[in-house]
């Protein structure tokens, strides 16, 4: 597999977190009465806001596919294993964008491993990682999804502060891999 530069990673970090995030809030602007204590991300991915969701969608995972690629250079096992996870979030985000609510179970099924996903790869690519501050970090943001979880459980707002963590953590491990001389 072909190494990505990790400043080029960081970028790609920091553009899926912001890209993820004006799409999203194109869609919530145009999806009348959206309130995330009532309404799942994923219905914005349906009806007249599917093309700004889905899109932010594909396109924040593609970007999060160069950040994942470009974590390899780190040649640690542990990070190597929580980078191919983290790799596998990336292909699940895509896949949320393309099986959206449409898709019924299917859709049900890409989003529940995404978010399990996210959450293992962080605690496990954190382990692997955690001499270094940007690790540890990365351990505190996989231990905060798990305890939003446990707390919320499965309900529309708990979805939404667990994406806020995770874009959070792209921005942020982005602007420090940028920073980062290796």
């Amino acid at each position: 597999m072909k190494h990505v530069n990790t400043k080029t990673g960081g970028i790609c970090g920091i553009l899926a977190a912001i890209v993820f995030i004006i799409f999203t809030a194109l869609a919530v602007v145009n999806y009348p009465d959206y309130s995330p204590y009532t309404a799942w991300l994923s219905d914005l991915g349906v009806g007249e806001t599917a093309l700004f969701f889905n899109l932010g969608l594909i396109l924040a995972g593609i970007m999060g596919l160069m950040l994942s690629i470009s974590l390899y250079n780190f040649k640690a096992r542990l990070t190597t294993l929580g980078t191919t996870l983290l790799l596998l979030v990336d292909v699940f985000l895509i896949g949320v964008g393309i099986f959206t609510e449409d898709y019924g179970v299917l859709h049900t099924y890409v989003s529940f491993i995404f978010f399990i996903l996210a959450g293992l790869a962080l605690l496990v690519l954190g382990a692997g990682m955690i001499k270094m501050r940007a690790g540890q970090f990365t351990f505190l943001m996989g231990i905060a999804m798990a305890i939003i979880y446990s707390i919320l459980g499965v309900q529309p707002i708990s979805e939404f502060i667990l994406v806020a963590v995770i874009i959070f953590w792209s921005f942020v491990f982005g602007a420090w891999l940028l920073k980062k001389k290796f």
